[in-house]
């Protein structure tokens, strides 16, 4: 698909009606301004870089798609799907240097071969998050040891953070008091951050 002009795209396909094949896409589309794809089996080829890619919301399976990272980093307001193993590596190994929003939806349940922890904090803490990073929204979370690591992280090196907003998994809500307790026992490099789970 080559399309310079473009600049809104929605890729969506419901679950219901998967079948076996796994799309398969290439895309030209360097005007782009707003991305939004929710189809988690399919491979998706960015052939050049977005810059002006203001908001996106991705929902795909990021082991077919690592490159779609890099044309994500102009984004200012990003939603998107990970494995909580992940959320280091999407701050230290890209620069975002606009982004503003964050929302992350994790999976919380894990095959054995996504049950890794994160080997160390990254060398040196991002400039989007330390000085521009606003408000994270974390649906999802369960308290496993990748996300309590990733939320410490993200809190202690967000200075310019004003609201954090944490939806605890489904399954976690009889231990709900112990994981609020802990995430609001985090320190914040924030002052003003106003931390509210749910």
């Amino acid at each position: 698909m080559s399309v310079p002009s473009l600049q809104r795209l929605s890729i969506t396909k419901e679950c219901a009606t998967y079948g076996s094949d796994e799309p398969r896409l290439e895309i030209s589309t360097p005007c782009l301004k707003y991305l939004k794809i929710f189809e988690c089996r399919g491979y998706y080829n960015f052939l050049e870089d977005m810059p002006k890619l203001v908001e996106a919301d991705v929902s795909v399976d990021m082991s077919k798609n690592e490159k779609l990272l890099r044309v994500l980093s102009s984004v200012e307001h990003l939603v998107i799907c990970l494995y909580p193993s992940i959320v280091l590596d999407l701050t230290d190994s890209l620069i975002f240097n606009r982004l503003l929003h964050l929302e992350l939806n994790t999976y919380p349940e894990y095959t054995e071969d996504q049950l890794y922890c994160l080997g160390s904090e990254p060398s040196s803490v991002p400039k989007c998050l330390s000085f521009h990073l606003e408000s994270i929204q974390w649906r999802g979370y369960a308290g496993t040891l990748d996300e309590r690591e990733a939320a410490a992280y993200i809190l202690k090196n967000a200075h310019r953070l004003k609201t954090s907003t944490i939806r605890l998994h489904r399954t976690c809500m009889d231990n709900g008091q112990i994981i609020m307790k802990d995430l609001t026992s985090m320190s914040k490099a924030s002052a003003s951050c106003q931390l509210v789970i749910v």
